[in-house]
């Protein structure tokens, strides 16, 4: 008796039609069918890696640093300032970087007290942006806080050296005036100078804030801090006028490179406080003026 043919896989008998499919039966044919198409479709798959903050976004390239996937988002380009090659960097050792890159002199404490102030004073005085672009990412406002002092020192000694410019006394009380008010004017910095520089500085957070901006108040005193430089030149007579320009251009660059706001946003941070003030100010004039009959 001849043997029926049977699946080769499942071994069940093949009908007439079943047989020329290659020995398997039409349930079996139909699963390596399937099974074919899976494989086919798997083998141009490819897995693509994804961002190491961003699990749900694809990655585009590698930290140079710490060899993280990255994606668009964070992917921050980087130049160094010796091969001027550009590198591809995650935020984090970005920040590193330019952590590491940031300099100033005055927060240098192995150079001399004195060179170290006046090589920082005269970048910020020439380049305040620059100055600003390389400033340590501190939160410590003692250095601020004493370069202020310094500054506003200068400034005394610097109006009692052109004090007989502004006075017609007499050689004797012009030396004697001069020598009193920088008596006097040495103890009254010790208190004016941290109230004058705390209260700039918080009418200038507040004009931020009020713009429903969050930056760190340690910064925005360090900008007014280092911005005192140019008080020195205020105590001269005929360019304190300049003096007063410069130190609100100072003001503005250190609000655009530390607290990163546009030039729309760092002018209203300066001005909004200041212009409430006086809003505030002629609406009491013209209350009080229209309450006693002036007008």
């Amino acid at each position: 008796m001849e043997d029926k043919p049977v699946c080769s896989q499942c071994q069940k008998p093949l009908l007439p039609s079943e047989q020329a499919a290659e020995g398997l039966c039409a349930e079996c044919a139909a699963t390596r069918q399937s099974y074919s198409t899976v494989a086919e479709e798997t083998s141009s798959y490819v897995v693509r890696p994804t961002c190491g903050y961003h699990p749900e976004a694809e990655a585009i390239g590698v930290c140079t640093r710490c060899a993280t996937f990255i994606c668009d988002q964070c992917r921050v380009s980087y130049t160094d300032p010796v091969s001027g090659q550009s590198s591809p960097y995650c935020q984090d050792c970005y920040r590193k970087i330019e952590e590491n890159s940031r300099y100033c002199a005055w927060e240098d404490k192995s150079i001399f007290f004195y060179t170290r102030y006046w090589i920082t004073w005269k970048e910020i005085i020439l380049h305040p942006f620059n100055f600003f672009d390389k400033l340590p990412l501190t939160p410590d406002k003692t250095s601020a806080l004493t370069f202020g002092y310094l500054s506003f020192a200068h400034a005394l000694v610097v109006g009692v050296m052109f004090f007989p410019l502004y006075s017609m006394f007499s050689s004797l009380p012009i030396l004697m005036g001069g020598v009193l008010g920088l008596i006097a004017g040495s103890m009254i910095l010790l208190i004016a100078v941290p109230i004058t520089l705390f209260l700039s500085a918080a009418s200038i957070h507040l004009g931020i804030w009020l713009q429903f901006k969050r930056r760190d108040f340690n910064q925005t005193f360090r900008i007014v801090g280092y911005g005192s430089a140019a008080q020195v030149l205020a105590a001269i007579p005929l360019i304190n006028l300049g003096a007063v320009i410069i130190t609100q251009i100072v003001i503005f660059s250190g609000l655009r490179r530390l607290h990163k706001l546009s030039i729309a946003q760092a002018i209203l941070a300066m001005i909004f406080v200041p212009l409430l003030m006086v809003i505030a100010a002629a609406s009491l004039i013209a209350i009080v003026g229209v309450r006693m009959g002036l007008w």
